[in-house]
């Protein structure tokens, strides 16, 4: 018997979106507190921006690679890697801005 491309698409596809929701569920869930983290420039924002960055960073960043927790990256590489990044996704300059602040309140603090 043959397998229509759904039965062999379909499985693949969900098990695609099942290991993108599990990474997911390892990113820092932004709270209040977090608020404090974010660099003086990104002092206006909110946590609903923060929570829309988060939500940018699974939406967008996911599909090309594994998502990095942010706490892997330092403040300054984050910046270094968003350069580079930025230039790979189409999302509105704002939105790229709630997701780098959201990296970056949860970045690995930078040794002294």
């Amino acid at each position: 018997m043959r397998r229509s491309r759904f039965s062999t698409f379909f499985p693949l596809a969900y098990f695609a979106l099942l290991i993108m929701v599990s990474c997911s569920a390892m990113l820092p869930v932004p709270k209040e507190i977090d608020l404090q983290n974010l660099p003086a420039e990104f002092s206006r924002y909110t946590l609903t921006d923060l929570q829309t960055g988060r939500n940018t960073y699974v939406a967008n960043c996911g599909g090309c690679h594994r998502l990095y927790t942010p706490r892997e990256r330092t403040n300054a590489e984050w910046i270094e890697i968003y350069a580079t990044m930025r230039k790979k996704i189409n999302i509105a300059r704002m939105e790229e801005e709630k997701l780098l602040a959201y990296l970056r309140a949860f970045a690995r603090k930078e040794l002294q």
